[in-house]
């Protein structure tokens, strides 16, 4: 085997990849030509490949065979690309429209933003005849892209030609993951009204499809709309029955979507521990599924908490790293409540606090740290231990922010003080005993309690009930 023109390469998984030595594949793509069989070929590799990634969009993109959905695309990653190439080489656009479709999804999930877009514009190019149904998903997987980047005037161009195609075809789950396109660009941009008229249809939509994750999705969203305009009861409920979806769906990813969603909300309210609980628990989905997106929310997320916390040296270190990662993100990802004036401010002080030498010196630094290193570090901010040194200032004088129970939740605590059940619970305020369970859980989050008595307990102690 030692002189064999194959080479086999074993996987974590124990499948093994053959490949021929680069001279013996370079003699075999010339014989090709020189045959006049290379079209041929490569026209069966890109029908192969496309056939692979159409399938797997179809079954895991948002589910329970997701991981293996991206540990597939992962290995396969470099035929995808080499499909691709000659489909847009040869200026076929309906096969390149396929292939970007079918790869959108993989791009968004690990950060791929700048190629993927790149990859998108170029089909769309050509695919001009194409049929309408490959143009609206490739124009919205491309606005979903440049959104995730932070350019919204693009993503709402792109978002509304897909939703006008999808709303011709008549085509309701298309037109409702659309409809939540432009309602998370809505609320970026923090038009609460747009937001929630856009939101509300693709939920109505969400629901007669029966798509459970696309209907969290757009849930979620609704609920970061509530809190902008101030409705946090609604914001609250809308949020658990979002949850309550994410977790039907059998997707951790999407619930790491949730939990990054729910983490931004709490830090909002300046509810700082219960904000990293909630991080660091979708942290750790996130490195587990290798979704860099994601890692890259949590990484700011953690900044942002430790820059409440006073850490002002972390907080830059964090946001240096990610700003080094702009190569494959294009640039740094927005977070909902994102503000370039707090990370600016974070970054002064960190220059008046360091002194210019030793802050130059720490950015330099940190831009040099890998994707799980500053995962690490992000990490270490956001486990529980790391809060002891607010709680301690707090202790010595230093104001603790007040923690915000929702309506829904002080009057659950009450009951629960009074030793009513859960079942009971719900009878008494007409609601769902799993909606009971679900504010339960958020108000655990909050209080840091490990069970229903322990919480309920906690707010009194603090005056919240």
């Amino acid at each position: 085997m030692n002189k064999s023109l194959v080479q086999a390469d074993v996987l974590a998984s124990d499948d093994r990849r053959y490949r021929l030595l680069e001279p013996i594949r370079e003699y075999a793509l010339t014989q090709l030509a020189e045959h006049g069989e290379e079209d041929a070929t490569r026209q069966r590799h890109a029908g192969y490949y496309l056939d692979m990634a159409e399938r797997s969009e179809e079954w895991a993109p948002w589910g329970p065979g997701e991981a293996a959905w991206v540990r597939r695309l992962e290995v396969e990653y470099e035929n995808f690309l080499a499909a691709l190439r000659w489909a847009v080489e040869r200026g076929d656009g309906e096969l390149s429209l396929r292939l970007v479709g079918a790869l959108a999804d993989y791009w968004a999930w690990c950060s791929y933003l700048r190629e993927g877009r790149r990859w998108l514009e170029k089909a769309r190019s050509l695919g001009a005849e194409a049929s309408p149904l490959l143009r609206a998903k490739a124009l919205a997987s491309e606005g979903t892209l440049a959104m995730a980047q932070g350019d919204y005037l693009p993503a709402r161009t792109l978002l509304q030609d897909a939703l006008g195609i999808a709303e011709a075809l008549r085509d309701e789950p298309l037109t409702a993951r659309v409809l939540s396109g432009l309602g998370r660009v809505a609320v970026l941009q923090e038009d609460a009204t747009e937001a929630r008229g856009l939101l509300e249809r693709s939920v109505a939509l969400g629901r007669e499809a029966q798509d459970p994750a696309g209907l969290a999705f757009a849930l979620i969203q609704l609920a970061q709309t509530f809190e902008l305009l101030e409705d946090h009861e609604r914001a609250d409920a809308t949020f658990a029955e979002g949850l309550d979806f994410a977790r039907s769906s059998g997707s951790a990813r999407l619930m790491v979507v949730a939990l990054i969603n729910l983490a931004q909300l709490k830090l909002k309210r300046r509810d700082d521990t219960g904000a990293s609980g909630v991080a660091s628990e979708a942290l750790r989905l996130a490195r587990a599924m290798g979704s860099r997106r994601d890692i890259t929310y949590l990484v700011m997320i953690a900044a942002l908490v430790s820059g409440h916390r006073g850490d002002v040296e972390r907080a830059v270190r964090l946001l240096a790293a990610v700003d080094a990662w702009s190569d494959w993100t294009g640039k740094i990802v927005s977070l909902t409540y994102h503000d370039p004036a707090a990370f600016a401010a974070l970054h002064a002080r960190a220059r008046r606090q360091l002194g210019d030498a030793a802050y130059r010196a720490v950015v330099a630094e940190s831009q040099a740290m890998s994707v799980d290193q500053a995962a690490d570090l992000a990490q270490g901010c956001l486990e529980p231990s790391a809060a002891h040194g607010s709680d301690a200032a707090a202790s010595a004088g230093t104001p603790r922010p007040r923690l915000l129970l929702s309506d829904r939740e002080q009057a659950i605590l009450r009951l629960v003080s009074e030793g009513l059940p859960n079942k009971q619970i719900a009878t008494a305020l007409s609601i769902a005993e799993r909606t009971v369970k679900t504010h339960l859980t958020s108000a655990m989050n909050k209080l840091g309690a490990d069970n229903r008595a322990q919480a309920a307990v906690a707010a009194v102690q603090r005056g919240l009930l």
